[in-house]
Formats: structure tokens, sequence, C-alpha cells
């Protein structure tokens, strides 16, 4: 009993110390050609030893290996087309249900096929602005969303929680999770615009820009960010 108090407490500690148990991560390789590579990633690892350990406690059913393939589902079936894309190869699927991952990633030739290609993710109608920019060494990523089934998915997971206590806990699961953004390119990035990015790297290569996941369910994150290439 002692044993098993222990292990609880620890469940608890583990799941009101991690900065993010649910990362959603988008990286976009961009070279001077304005060609490069795209991945989306959803990323429940920093869960799994939580879940582990709760799973041992309460036998309770692999629900988030079940969230991920949900994902997986929505993701493939989202784009299934992105092949037929004129600019786009090399289009993978990458799921990995031990740790709790899933996403994909393609080459573009340009920045006008990575904008085609993500705008199959969405099932409303394709946003007057494009989602990215390239022009005179300068990348920049406009504040529209392409994403919306996926955030869809996260809304109606959270609506359908079976008791109060499941629904508190994906809510803080929610509130403490993270949307990522990185952008690496062939050269050094001379300035960004966005005030809540930063460098990841001495060399100024890569620049990344996070926010809650809640801010971006809300529409509260604001995702433009303009970038000087040298």
């Amino acid at each position: 009993m002692k044993q098993i108090l222990l292990q609880f407490v620890f469940v608890l500690l583990c799941v009101f110390t991690l900065t993010s148990c649910f990362e959603l991560r988008e990286e976009v390789y961009i070279k001077k050609d304005g060609s490069g590579t795209y991945s989306l990633t959803v990323d429940l690892s920093g869960r799994k030893q939580e879940i582990a350990l709760t799973t041992s406690l309460t036998d309770s059913t692999n629900e988030e290996k079940n969230f991920v393939a949900n994902i997986e589902s929505v993701i493939q079936k989202s784009s299934e087309s992105f092949s037929e894309i004129g600019g786009i190869t090399h289009v993978e699927y990458n799921t990995d249900y031990e740790n709790y991952l899933t996403g994909f990633s393609f080459d573009f030739d340009n920045v006008e096929s990575l904008t085609a290609a993500l705008n199959q993710l969405n099932t409303e109608p394709a946003p007057s602005k494009s989602a990215f920019e390239f022009s005179k060494k300068t990348f920049e990523r406009n504040n529209t969303h392409y994403l919306q089934p996926l955030l869809d998915r996260a809304k109606e997971r959270q609506k359908t929680a079976e008791d109060e206590a499941t629904k508190r806990f994906q809510d803080y699961v929610f509130e403490s999770a993270s949307y990522v953004f990185i952008v690496r390119t062939e050269g050094k990035i001379k300035k960004y615009s966005n005030k809540k990015a930063t460098y990841s790297s001495d060399d100024k290569n890569e620049v990344v820009l996070n926010y809650s996941f809640s801010g971006l369910l809300s529409g509260r994150a604001n995702l433009d960010n303009k970038m000087k290439l040298k």
C-alpha cells in the first residue's frame, strides 16, 4: 500500500512539473532558392513515464495511443493528396506508438507549393493570404491557420471527457502544452520581426517561436514573423 501511495505521489509530481507534456511542432528548413523541407509532429512523449505509471495503477486503456492513432488518421486523410501537388516530393508519414509521436514531412520546390500542400489540411476554404512568402532573401510566416483539423480534434477530446476530474486533467494538459514553430535556413538569419521569437543557435541560422497550445486553440497566438536572410 505504501509503495502504491509513493507511486501515486510520483505520478502527481510528474504531472505538475512537466513543462510540456504535449507538443505540436512545425519545422521548416528553407534554402536560399526558396525550396526546402517541412515537417509537422504531434508529440506526447513528455507524458510517457507518467502514462506508464498511471496505467499500472488504474489498469486504464491506452488512451494516448488511441489519441495518436486518431491524429494520424486525420493527418493522413487530410494530406493524402500531397503527392499530387506540383513541387511536393518525398512525402513521408512517421508514427511511433511507443513514444506517442505522429506526423509527416515533405520536400517543396517553393513556398507556393508548401502553402498549397498545407491548405489541404484545412477543411475550410483556403485563407486569402498565403501562409508563407519568400522573396529577395526574406522568408515570412503569416498569421493564417491551416491546422484546424488537429485543433478541432484537440477541442473534441476536451469536450468528451467522461468525468469532471478527467476534464480538469485534460484542461491542465492542454494548458501546459506547447506549440513550437522552428525555421532553419541555409544561411544566417539577419533579423526577425516577431518579438516572441528567439535564435536557438549561435550560428543564427535557426529561429524558434513558442506559444502555449491554449493560445493556439483560442487564436491568441500571433504567428506573423518576417525573417531577413543573409
